[in-house]
């Protein structure tokens, strides 16, 4: 099992099955939303995240030793209407919460993100094609061609690039 968001901003657990030897989890790159999202301002540099997603990973290494021990997760902030996936809104200072090939509707399944503005209000909204091309990662307008609807079926339905050439690159 490797979980997509050690090398991009989504969380997207997946298992693999392989017969190349050696393959490991890839490094952890710390990349959050707010890292691929337009429009977004960072509050800061990128950061250590706080939230494990393995009981082996403590506070101490990350902050003293500074070894990225753990792994952002999506960051709930509120919702809008009703408790349904399609009404939740999270935090771009998180993980995105996996791209479904399934992403219409006011927030889908894949739920709504508060998006800061320079001037210092905000969007709430869900990701464009082009974000979770990003999230995959893709070059800006890969699946460009076709409706929005079928891009985000495409994107939901693909494998994370950056975790195939992980995977691969036991093959050199």
């Amino acid at each position: 099992m490797i979980n997509s968001a050690l090398v991009s901003a989504q969380q997207r657990k997946r298992c693999y099955w392989t017969n190349i030897p050696g393959v490991t989890q890839p490094a952890d790159k710390g990349i959050l939303l707010k890292d691929i999202v337009d429009n977004a301002v960072p509050w800061q540099g990128k950061s250590y995240c706080l939230t494990a997603n393995y009981s082996g990973a403590t506070l101490k290494n990350t902050l003293e030793r500074h070894q990225r021990t753990m792994v952002a997760v999506p960051i709930r902030i509120g919702d809008i209407g009703s408790d349904s996936r399609e009404h939740r809104v999270y935090s771009v200072h998180g993980k995105f919460v996996s791209i479904c090939a399934s992403g219409g509707g006011q927030g889908a399944v894949m739920g709504l993100y508060k998006i800061d503005l320079p001037d210092g209000d905000y969007l709430i909204r869900k990701l464009s094609p082009v974000e979770c091309e990003r999230l995959q990662p893709l070059s800006d307008n890969y699946t460009a061609g076709v409706s929005d609807r079928q891009r985000y079926r495409q994107l939901g339905n693909g494998w994370t690039v950056d975790v195939i050439a992980h995977i691969l690159g036991g093959l050199t």
